[in-house]
C-alpha cells in the first residue's frame, strides 16, 4: 500500500490536466453489442473503471445499477472495462449484470489518462469535462450518495 499512494497522486495529478473534450475523441468498443463510441453525455459522467479479476468490481456494480436508475436525470454511470482482452470484459459485464453502458476502454484513451492504478476506480466529470472528483475502491450505497451529493449537491 505504500507504493500505491504516491501512484495513486500522481494518477490523480495527471487526470485532472486531462480535459473531457479530449477524452471524447476516443471510440471505445461498447461491450454488449458489436460497435464503437464516442463517450458523450449532457450531464456530468461517472466513469466505473473495472477489471474481470476485480472481485470488488463485480460488488460495486449492483450498487452502481440502483445509482444509474435512481439519479438517470442528474448523471450518467459509464463502465470501462480495462485489462482485458474483449471477450474476457464482455463475459465480465454479462456475470455482473450491469445496467448501464459499458465498453473496452480505448487503449490510447488510457495512455491520456495516465493508465489506471487500481480498480474499482470512479472517476467524476463535470458536463464541462472538468474532474470534479476520484475515488478508489469499493463504495458503499450510502458512500456512493455522499460522493455525489459532496461534489455535485445531486440527492437521489
Amino acid at each position: 500500500m505504500m507504493v500505491l499512494k504516491p501512484l495513486l497522486g500522481l494518477f490523480f495529478y495527471l487526470l485532472a490536466s486531462v480535459s473531457y473534450s479530449n477524452l471524447l475523441a476516443y471510440k471505445h468498443e461498447r461491450l454488449d453489442v458489436q460497435r464503437a463510441e464516442y463517450l458523450s453525455s449532457e450531464q456530468p459522467l461517472l466513469l466505473f473503471f473495472f477489471e474481470p479479476q476485480c472481485s470488488w468490481c463485480i460488488k460495486q456494480t449492483p450498487l452502481l445499477n440502483s445509482l444509474a436508475k435512481s439519479c438517470q436525470s442528474d448523471i450518467t454511470v459509464v463502465g470501462m472495462g480495462v485489462n482485458g482482452d474483449r471477450h474476457v470484459l464482455k463475459k465480465t459485464f454479462w456475470r455482473t449484470r450491469a445496467e448501464f453502458e459499458s465498453f473496452e476502454a480505448n487503449a490510447d484513451f488510457l495512455k491520456q489518462m495516465g493508465q489506471i492504478p487500481a480498480t474499482p476506480l470512479l472517476v467524476l466529470l463535470n458536463t464541462e469535462g472538468q474532474l470534479i472528483k476520484a475515488a478508489l475502491g469499493f463504495h458503499t450505497q450510502q458512500r456512493l450518495s455522499d460522493f455525489l451529493f459532496s461534489s455535485l449537491s445531486i440527492s437521489c
